[in-house]
């Protein structure tokens, strides 16, 4: 998605059938703080657990968290663009991003001071290592966040959905600086996984 969307600027924005979703508080109760995205160029896309942040220029950003259920589409230039859907961005190339949830989720305007306001940034973007950044994330540093109880929800979420299928849950009992010797027959894929 960073791929896809970095550098795109932002030509218009669209909210539809998003009545529901705003006063459960899923939604901006504002619609207008929406249009605060329009001629922002995007300087990144970041996910962590099933949290994606969309950072743009100019301290603005999109938050997607299609927590029970959603699409997040990408439209090159001219793409049918599905019936229904709460966000629309259209971009000055023609493409466009597509958001529609179809179960509990969010969809955020925020500045970057309003970041710490929103429960699934807080939740997904503490200051724990993501287990899905190699840079960051590390045994040592996974380590000393657990001892110091600063693994958070987040972690979880990224780990369950990057590995859920791949390891068998009674294979997950303790995890090793080392892997141990028996390990390969059972799961050669994650050697720290024991």
């Amino acid at each position: 998605m960073n791929k896809e969307l970095r550098a795109k600027q932002v030509r218009a924005c669209h909210v539809e059938n998003s009545q529901k979703l705003q006063k459960v508080g899923f939604i901006n109760k504002d619609l207008s703080d929406f249009t605060r995205l329009i001629d922002k160029r995007i300087d990144s896309v970041v996910s962590r657990g099933n949290v994606i942040r969309v950072k743009l220029d100019k301290g603005m950003n999109l938050i997607l968290a299609p927590e029970y259920g959603g699409k997040i589409l990408y439209k090159e230039r001219d793409s049918t663009i599905p019936p229904k859907f709460h966000l629309k961005l259209d971009f000055t190339d023609n493409s466009a991003l597509v958001v529609a949830l179809t179960g509990m989720g969010v969809i955020q305007a925020l500045r970057d001071e309003q970041l710490e306001c929103s429960y699934v940034y807080r939740r997904d973007f503490s200051g724990t290592a993501s287990p899905t950044d190699d840079k960051e994330f590390s045994y040592e540093r996974f380590s000393k966040d657990l001892a110091n109880k600063n693994v958070n929800r987040g972690v979880h979420n990224s780990i369950s959905f990057s590995f859920w299928c791949l390891i068998p849950l009674k294979n997950i009992s303790v995890l090793t600086e080392k892997p141990q010797q028996n390990h390969k027959k059972r799961n050669n894929a994650h050697p720290y996984i024991c």
